[in-house]
């Protein structure tokens, strides 16, 4: 007997709303190479290149390994990112 595959309301809002969320975070990585300058604005432009490397591969079995390799590099980004504007500011 096959079981039925439920997904949650807060699932599929995750689920559905994936791309949008990539897409901003790849923005993100743009507009701050941009406004910030000398290393960080490399590794910002990299970051970005590198986060859309897993779109191209989704519904493969790897790009999912890939995905969570290139999103653990965004969230350091972001933390760094993240340090540098508050260590600035004050």
């Amino acid at each position: 007997m096959r079981r039925a595959f439920v997904i949650a309301a807060t699932g599929m809002t995750r689920f559905s709303t994936w791309g949008a969320r990539m897409i901003g975070w790849i923005g993100a990585c743009f507009v701050f190479a941009r406004r910030l300058g000398g290393w960080l604005a490399v590794v910002s432009a990299l970051t970005g290149l590198l986060l859309m490397v897993p779109m191209a591969f989704l519904g493969n079995p790897s790009g999912t390994v890939l995905l969570c390799a290139v999103a653990t590099t965004g969230w350091l980004w972001t933390s760094v990112v993240s340090l540098r504007v508050r260590v600035s500011s004050t």
